[in-house]
């Protein structure tokens, strides 16, 4: 009887919308039957008045009759919820029909009038049943509950054999758009070989994680469900790939080791966020991350840091040759303040677009996927999208213009079909530094440039007119090889090539043991 009761509460609300739908679905057939039927009887009466003959049925029948299965219509309509413009068609309905029994002959005015009231509450029950279609289909869209591969649960009760076995986790909070963030550090979690769960706090990403990772998957949207997880689980360290909001939610849990991986290094300020200090652990990709925090008055412990490389890079080809068959343009985020904004794509975008197109360059263009999420951004994109895609019918160059729902190549799978990078203040310039390709790298401020070591390493281009000359620079002596070589070391961990391929897999075993 218990587990009766609790089958009847959890499926309640499924069982009150089936009630309401089924109840809507009544009326919207009594309320399109009769706006049928009342366009047949009133373009009947049109036909009549028009021809100038009497149809024995409209003789002897009162027209009066015809209002009275549209009332109770209407009414019943009224009853189950439809609303003010229930009242309203009733009300219009009442008004015609009144003048029509009043006007003798019938006024082709007023017949007219009526059909169009008729046709109206066709419509407008059709409307009534879409709605209700749709609002069901976006309520269970996105079901809350336990997730792994597929829907488990509709409800919150929480699979408590998955808290148990898992040892470590990452925990995931971002808006839509950030899943690059987490699927950067997937592959590496999986060549661990352990049990490894992601936490989500949104219902955004739920599908395309749970059918893209052989990992268990749950959200947990409200803190009492990250309690109760956590009070079930066997968690020895948690794994956070960006600073967001809710992290701190996670942070609060003391008995576990919290580690922070980050999603890129770069100049910018996520790189060395004061947030950045609540973590027990730090993994950066070499000595440059740590001094970074310092040289900003970020004081965390040098112990709090571990240096584990980018593992990810380890698989990219490693070329010397200064060919400059394709660029890709990897322009950064500018964020949502336009007067902040340190992106060359507003300010450079089309021209350097136009300068590779004139030099019969191919171009991979892959800007940061939330350059889609704001409205002039956007605009360029979709520009430079248009000039590439004419200049691949004109010439046969076979340009690649990356959208956030096409991604066919990862960024890394991008660098190794690129010969140089143009970027900004971008994550991808440390990432490129491991292939030792040239860097392009434009900046909108000289005083900005000469504050970043890394920059050292690049060819920096402040116009259209630096770009031209950089490109024939480039293909005549590549003259910034050799500082490349050294700012590898500096940025992404002196190690050999062997130890790249260990060291974040050492570093997490060491947090599970030490936890």
């Amino acid at each position: 009887m218990k587990q009766t009761f609790k089958s009847i509460t959890g499926h309640s609300l499924t069982f009150i919308a089936l009630f309401l739908l089924s109840s809507y679905f009544q009326a919207w057939i009594s309320l399109e039957f009769i706006g049928y039927a009342s366009v047949a009887v009133f373009s009947i009466l049109l036909l009549s008045h028009v021809m100038k003959k009497k149809f024995w049925m409209f003789h002897t029948l009162p027209l009066i009759s015809l209002f009275l299965p549209i009332v109770l219509v209407d009414i019943y309509s009224f009853g189950i919820s439809l609303g003010f413009v229930t009242v309203f068609i009733f009300f219009i309905q009442y008004l015609v029909i009144r003048d029509i029994i009043k006007t003798k002959p019938y006024s082709p005015e007023l017949l007219i009038a009526y059909l169009v009231v008729s046709l109206f509450s066709i419509f407008y029950s059709w409307v009534i049943v879409l709605s209700l279609v749709l609002s069901m289909a976006f309520s269970l869209r996105s079901p809350p509950g336990l997730i792994k591969n597929e829907i488990k649960s509709l409800n919150l009760k929480l699979n408590s054999t998955i808290a148990a076995s898992a040892k470590a986790a990452i925990y995931f909070s971002a808006p839509k758009g950030g899943l690059y963030q987490i699927t950067l550090w997937l592959e590496e979690f999986r060549k661990l070989n352990d049990e490894v769960v992601i936490i989500l706090r949104e219902e955004t990403h739920i599908r395309a994680l749970s059918q893209n990772t052989d990992f268990s998957v749950v959200c947990l949207k409200r803190i009492v469900d990250l309690d109760l997880f956590v009070s079930e689980s066997q968690l020895k360290a948690v794994f956070y790939v960006n600073n967001g909001m809710k992290n701190t939610h996670m942070v609060n849990y003391t008995q576990m080791t919290h580690v922070q991986l980050l999603h890129g290094d770069s100049e910018k300020s996520p790189s060395f966020n004061p947030v950045t200090q609540m973590y027990d652990k730090v993994f950066v990709a070499g000595e440059a991350a740590i001094q970074r925090y310092w040289d900003n008055n970020i004081h965390i412990p040098r112990e709090k840091f571990e240096i584990v490389g980018r593992p990810q890079l380890i698989n990219l080809k490693v070329s010397e040759s200064n060919s400059v068959e394709t660029v890709l343009y990897a322009p950064s985020w500018g964020g949502y303040k336009l007067e902040e904004s340190d992106s060359s794509l507003l300010s450079f975008g089309l021209d350097i677009i136009a300068e590779l197109v004139k030099n019969g360059i191919r171009v991979i263009f892959r800007p940061h996927p939330y350059s889609y999420n704001e409205e002039h951004s956007h605009k360029v994109c979709m520009a430079i999208k248009q000039i590439l895609k004419a200049d691949k019918e004109k010439t046969g160059i076979k340009h690649l213009y990356l959208e956030p729902e096409q991604l066919k190549l990862s960024v890394f799978e991008c660098f190794d079909q690129s010969d140089v990078i143009v970027t900004d203040f971008s994550s991808v310039i440390s990432d490129f530094l491991y292939t030792l390709k040239p860097i392009i790298h434009f900046s909108p401020d000289n005083e900005l440039t000469n504050q970043y070591r890394i920059l050292e390493a690049c060819y920096i281009c402040y116009n259209r007119l630096d770009f031209s000359r950089i490109l024939k620079d480039i293909e005549m002596d590549d003259s910034k090889l050799p500082l490349r070589k050294q700012m590898k070391n500096y940025y992404l961990g002196d190690f050999s090539m062997n130890e790249r391929s260990t060291v974040f897999t050492k570093a997490y075993k060491r947090v599970i043991i030490d936890s």
